[in-house]
């Protein structure tokens, strides 16, 4: 006959369980927080990835400008009215240094003032979170169109790329910006109108007084032949001023992309944005100086672009609130810190430098 538990030995199976439970649980809640923190870390990686995929393209366009970059050209003129900020094609790079930012400097997220230098344009006014760097430049965008025959005073032939229902040529559309060029010389105008002509074998890009100054330039009879651009070897490209910066979306910081007004969210997650620039000082096409936007000596001598990201994962981790200070930036001169307040988020510095492809040596 089996015998009942005694008291001493059911409290002894109790507490074996009670340890045993004890266990599992603790494993499970390991494996959970395993679970999470390699969530929070590919997070940041693949928004790391794409981030400087994404900008590294923008920067190995800059300058860039339908066949040749700006340093190659003889003559670049703008005609197109507007702001300098997105008029500006001969300045392929710049940028604005947010305050507290610079070399030896500890930014704190929370507390950082809304100040850049030089001042930010009103275009972007309102929209970068305190304590992030701001990269401005300035690119050819979309299909090159050649020329189907020379240009009139007041507009350019080009054969049909796209669909006129939406007042575009491909992606040289009314109202924007684009750049006539044959390589050695360039205009840039603003697109006042599109027209199928000639029974629809060509498009007409017209450029008049509503957004061109002057409105009527080049054609055969232009009395400076520089005005002249012909089917032989000119074509057209839009151009487009572009700027990244860090904004918040839902109240989540988050790199973002500016183009001619229209914001892309590129990257959840990024709390701030810096740059530093790599000047050639002394004419041998290497940059041997790295500078923030307000302590370059000439944009025209910056050969590289280093870009530093903080990235914070979207899971909060079970570990103890934390604020350690990490550091951005190229060498240990250049460094700047960044902190903020105590949280249990994960957080990782990434960068990357750029090589400037339109500047210096051969395109």
């Amino acid at each position: 006959m089996s015998r009942g538990f005694t008291l001493v030995e059911l409290m002894i199976a109790l507490a074996v369980g009670a340890i045993l439970l004890a266990g599992v649980g603790g494993l499970v809640q390991g494996t959970h927080d395993s679970s999470r923190l390699q969530q929070s870390h590919e997070q940041i990686q693949g928004g790391a990835r794409f981030a400087l995929e994404r900008l590294g393209r923008d920067l190995l366009a800059a300058g860039h400008l339908g066949c040749a970059s700006v340093s190659r050209l003889e003559q670049l003129d703008v005609v197109s009215s507007g702001s300098t900020f997105r008029t500006d094609f001969a300045t392929a790079v710049t940028g604005h240094e947010a305050a507290g930012t610079g070399p030896g400097d500890t930014l704190d997220r929370d507390s950082a003032a809304a100040n850049w230098s030089p001042t930010l344009p009103a275009a972007l006014q309102g929209q970068i979170l305190a304590g992030s760097d701001v990269l401005v430049l300035r690119r050819g965008r979309g299909p090159i169109l050649p020329l189907s025959r020379e240009k009139s005073r007041d507009r350019i032939f080009v054969e049909p790329a796209a669909a006129l229902d939406d007042g575009c040529s491909d992606e040289i559309c009314q109202d924007r910006t684009a750049v006539v060029t044959d390589c050695s010389r360039a205009r840039v105008f603003t697109v006042t109108d599109i027209q199928s002509v000639n029974s629809g074998a060509e498009h007409a890009l017209v450029h008049d007084s509503s957004g061109n100054a002057p409105a009527t330039w080049g054609g055969p009879d232009a009395d400076d032949g520089r005005d002249h651009f012909t089917d032989q070897g000119a074509r057209v490209q839009r151009v487009s001023t572009v700027a990244w910066f860090v904004g918040l979306s839902n109240g989540v910081p988050t790199l973002q992309r500016w183009v001619d007004g229209d914001i892309t969210r590129i990257a959840r997650g990024v709390e701030t944005l810096q740059l530093f620039y790599g000047e050639d000082t002394d004419g041998d096409g290497a940059p041997n100086r790295y500078r923030p936007a307000d302590q370059v000596g000439d944009f025209e001598d910056v050969m590289t672009v280093r870009v530093d990201l903080l990235l914070s994962g979207g899971q909060r981790l079970r570990r103890p609130a934390r604020s350690p200070t990490v550091e951005l930036g190229p060498g240990t001169a250049n460094r700047v810190g960044v902190t903020g307040a105590a949280d249990r988020l994960q957080r990782q510095p990434v960068g990357m430098t750029f090589q400037l492809r339109n500047r210096g040596g051969d395109s």
